[in-house]
């Protein structure tokens, strides 16, 4: 019993979720098992990003391991044009990886990461993420415009050009409100 509460407690923190483990079949145990390892292993910088590797974070969405990835890749996205075979390779699995997450997920770790960056290419590689996802959202742009930083002004300045999925009448009036704080 003990054994079993300390594996629900463990499973449900990996998770983040309030999801009950009444029944847990063996390919769920595993599949968490696997998901731990891969954490593990991605805050360790040990973790080998292969298709098996990309499939099962893609496939899971472990969405935990976002800015080891970018540790990892980030001397790949400063020198994209050395080895564009591998950029590509890399670009193509990193956005599958993002696209399968929860949208406001997606939202929250792209913008946020690009507020926090330090590595001025690395942010303008997500940036590109958000335009080929259509991920633009109006609240995170304006903290970007607004950033006391001018290369993150800039950045927010490039976002508002983006597209969204899709658009509301709500959307009308940011469009406007974000017109007229650039024009200012």
């Amino acid at each position: 019993f003990v054994l079993q509460s300390d594996c629900k407690y463990r499973f449900n923190s990996i998770l983040n979720t309030n999801e009950k483990f009444e029944n847990v079949g063996v390919e769920r145990i595993n599949n968490l098992r696997n998901r731990l390892e891969i954490i593990k292993k991605a805050k360790n910088e040990e973790l080998n990003y292969d298709d098996e590797t990309w499939n099962f974070i893609t496939s899971n969405q472990v969405d935990e391991i976002f800015p080891f990835i970018l540790k990892r890749y980030t001397e790949l996205i400063e020198k994209s044009d050395a080895n564009p075979d591998s950029y590509n390779k890399f670009n193509k699995n990193f956005i599958s990886f993002v696209d399968s997450l929860a949208e406001s997920k997606k939202i929250n770790l792209l913008y946020e990461k690009i507020e926090n960056e330090t590595n001025h290419k690395v942010a303008l590689y997500l940036t590109k993420v958000i335009k080929e996802l259509n991920l633009f959202d109006f609240e995170k742009n304006n903290i970007l415009l607004k950033n006391s930083d001018f290369k993150k002004q800039k950045i927010g300045l490039r976002i508002s050009t983006y597209d969204k999925a899709f658009y509301d009448k709500k959307d009308i009036e940011n469009l406007v409100q974000t017109k007229s704080f650039v024009s200012t």
